[in-house]
């Protein structure tokens, strides 16, 4: 991270932020992190901007990073060139290269390429290939896929390498579709609506 870029709001060391090189917390946390590496085992964070993040056993509500590392730990957003998130909860990744692995469970996820072992989604779009092994998703959207022992509801992808099995028929896949889409522009849209009052000064 550009130390000259906008990162939003000054840091409010009084309400609880913190800035500094290098910020590592034990079992402790502040509101907002701005750091070049940050680090947070059995802590949290309301925010967390820096050049490489790893959350353990953790909560962080948003995390944005070049590097991002999630282990047995629960964000809500996650914004990253490049993020692996093993055996955690999230409810929004976007990142460049994805890897869901070890029973991570997501509700959206956006991004240039990904792969999931032993995972479940329920929405996934990516604009390069997509791997998916012993993993779950309700919806999948990508220009290639390659699935390996695993369940996907609807699938999008121009390609396809594995054996797939379609969860819906034509008219129930048309409704679910609808329905979920529906849901889930309604739970963006407000995400969007809450990041933008945060990064207001």
């Amino acid at each position: 991270m550009d130390e000259r870029q906008n990162i939003g709001p000054q840091p409010d060391r009084a309400a609880g932020d913190v800035s500094a090189q290098v910020v590592n917390f034990v079992e402790a946390g502040a509101r907002d992190v701005f750091a070049r590496t940050a680090t947070i085992t059995q802590g949290g964070a309301r925010q967390v901007k820096a050049d490489n993040v790893v959350v353990r056993q953790g909560g962080v509500q948003q995390i944005e990073a070049t590097d991002v590392t999630i282990r047995q730990a629960g964000v809500a957003q996650v914004k990253a060139d490049m993020a692996q998130i093993v055996q955690s909860g999230v409810v929004l990744a976007q990142a460049e290269n994805l890897t869901l692995d070890g029973g991570t469970q997501a509700l959206g996820t956006f991004a240039g390429s990904a792969a999931m072992d032993g995972s479940l989604a329920q929405v996934v779009v990516s604009r390069g290939p997509m791997e998916i092994e012993q993993s779950a998703a309700v919806a999948m959207l990508a220009p290639s896929v390659t699935i390996k022992n695993s369940i996907v509801g609807l699938l999008f992808a121009r390609r396809v390498e594995g054996n797939v099995s379609a969860l819906f028929g034509p008219r129930a896949a048309v409704a679910f579709g609808a329905a979920f889409g529906a849901a889930f522009g309604v739970a963006f849209a407000l995400a969007r609506m809450s990041s933008r009052r945060r990064r207001k000064p």
